[in-house]
């Protein structure tokens, strides 16, 4: 029992009477109740000494709950009785405080002592508690767009709303959607510190998590803050990714074949353009200026092919959305038509014998198209003839052939002409072939003559000097010789000026050139019906027509003639 060693006394002063009491606590002085937990209690003792010779009456105990909380109660009283004297009594009081910091209170009460009858007793205790507060309860980051990709940071605030030190253990998100990184550790009272929490939106829509924060106070050990973000994303698809129009006739329309745009982003998508290239067109389109989350639009693409074969282009879409703004679809078709090859574009004869028809020459017609070509009759200038024609209607990748000849009927040159081709091609339907020149000579014998047709009386032939067309120095004239007989040999040497050869007999008459050099035969007929053909030389000569008769260029050799 712990008795104050200072009396609190009141004497009631006779010679037969002492009523004096004693404290464990002085008159005035405190009663401290220490450091208690909120919510917590603690009991203090007051002891009542009655030291005296006569008893004691204590009484009207009250508690005067100064601060309105009524923290402090009397929980037990052994002194409402009279107390003998040197006899104890006992008062329990109790505190349970509600609030952190000092508690102070007074106790009061009476006694019979006849000097000093009221006491008063101060009450005192410290309320300590542990807690913390979180300035928020729910972190909303608001709708941010996932691309291109961002951080957003956000932070906790974390305050020791209590009398003690708060150890943070830890900030932890829950679902792994936001990340914390908390820079609290252990909060003296009134301390702050914060907890980061970030997040990337990485998917459109409600992205939700926790923040749990975790303390060593025993009464919220975890608290909890609600996190929120909502993810936007522009973005659209576009069905199908290509278009082939399959075949199409050049020069035709197409039937429509539809493009769909959908918007899977959750806000609403601008569509800037729709165009396509050629030959490829937009012939309608459902799509204004945006379209809403989820909403779709319809595009009509059509084509009119201008080129056979392979035609591609592209759908080119242009919106606002984050990435992949402008999306193209392939487009192809295979425009159809009807065209057609030749094997060649030109013809040449060479040299044909006088009188005589020439090989046949064939011209291969090939439809390179994709439609049937129907062809009409060949046409040819005489003395050229159509000697062969398969072509009449063509299927696609078939072969038709034309086979062309010509006829000597002059000795000379035979002017070139053209064959003509003619069909209902979409493709340049008419073709011609050029044919050119042709040379018509007499036939060479075994001995290596060139022979006349037949001639009746007599043949003038004149040999004189002439200018080379290629640039060759002439001889000069011949000597003129008259030469009457069969089988005669005349050498015409340089530095003659003239020789005429007259051959009245019949038979082969020869005339040996004896240089290198150019002349000019010139034929003279008695009778209007004699052909104007050529003599030729034998030899290795070079022979070209001229208009006024035979021009002979070469090395040594012969001019014979042999009348038929």
């Amino acid at each position: 029992m712990l008795i104050a060693s200072c009396l609190l006394s009141f004497c009631s002063i006779s010679s037969e009477i002492s009523i004096n009491l004693e404290l464990s606590v002085k008159n005035g002085e405190i009663l401290d109740f220490g450091r208690v937990n909120v919510d917590a209690t603690n009991s203090q003792t007051l002891y009542i000494h009655n030291i005296g010779n006569a008893p004691l009456l204590v009484s009207d105990f009250v508690i005067q709950d100064i601060h309105g909380h009524d923290e402090y109660s009397i929980t037990n009283n052994t002194c409402l009785s009279e107390i003998q004297p040197d006899g104890i009594c006992e008062i329990d009081i109790e505190v349970s405080p509600t609030h952190g910091g000092t508690i102070n209170d007074k106790l009061s009460f009476t006694s019979n002592e006849l000097n000093n009858n009221n006491y008063v007793i101060n009450l005192t205790a410290e309320g300590i508690f542990s807690d913390y507060a979180l300035n928020a309860s729910s972190l909303n980051f608001g709708e941010k767009y996932i691309y291109p990709e961002q951080t957003y940071n956000k932070d906790i605030s974390v305050t020791n709303t209590g009398t003690e030190p708060v150890n943070i253990k830890g900030a932890t998100v829950i679902n792994g959607f936001f990340e914390a990184v908390s820079h609290c550790s252990t909060l003296q009272a009134s301390e702050s510190c914060n907890i980061n929490v970030k997040v990337t939106p990485n998917k459109t829509g409600e992205i939700t998590d926790t923040l749990r924060v975790t303390t060593d106070v025993t009464s919220a050990p975890i608290k909890e803050v609600s996190l929120r973000v909502k993810g936007l994303d522009r973005v659209f698809t576009v069905t199908p990714a290509s278009l082939n129009f399959g075949s199409v006739p050049v020069g035709s329309a197409s039937t429509t074949k539809a493009v769909t745009i959908r918007n899977t982003g959750n806000v609403n998508l601008a569509v800037s353009s729709i165009t396509a290239t050629s030959p490829f067109t937009v012939a309608s389109k459902t799509c204004g200026a945006s379209l809403t989350p989820n909403a779709t639009c319809v595009v009509n693409v059509k084509v009119t092919p201008t080129a056979p074969g392979a035609n591609t282009g592209s759908l080119n879409i242009v919106t606002d959305a984050l990435r992949e703004s402008t999306k193209t679809v392939a487009l192809s078709v295979t425009g159809t038509t009807s065209s057609y090859s030749i094997s060649t574009t030109t013809l040449d004869f060479g040299t044909v014998e006088y009188g005589r028809e020439s090989a046949t020459k064939t011209i291969t017609v090939t439809n390179t198209g994709s439609l049937p070509i129907t062809f009409s009759t060949p046409t040819i200038s005489s003395p050229y003839l159509i000697k062969s024609n398969t072509c009449n209607t063509l299927q696609v990748g078939a072969k038709c052939q034309i086979g062309v000849a010509v006829t000597a009927d002059r000795v000379g040159t035979i002017g070139g002409t053209e064959l003509n081709i003619n069909s209902n091609a979409g493709i340049e339907p008419n073709k011609a072939i050029k044919i050119n020149n042709v040379k018509a000579s007499f036939s060479r014998n075994t001995a290596g003559t060139f022979t006349t047709p037949k001639i009746s009386g007599f043949v003038n032939i004149t040999l004189k000097g002439g200018t080379n067309p290629s640039g060759d120095t002439p001889n000069t004239q011949a000597t003129q010789s008259t030469v009457t007989g069969t089988n005669i040999d005349m050498t015409v040497d340089a530095g003659k000026t003239n020789t005429q050869i007259y051959n009245s007999n019949g038979g082969t008459l020869t005339v040996n050139l004896g240089k290198r050099g150019y002349y000019t035969v010139i034929k003279e007929y008695p009778r209007d019906q004699a052909p104007e053909e050529c003599i030729r030389i034998s030899g290795d000569m070079h022979v070209d027509i001229w208009e006024y008769g035979c021009p002979v260029y070469g090395e040594d050799g012969s001019i014979s003639i042999t009348p038929q």
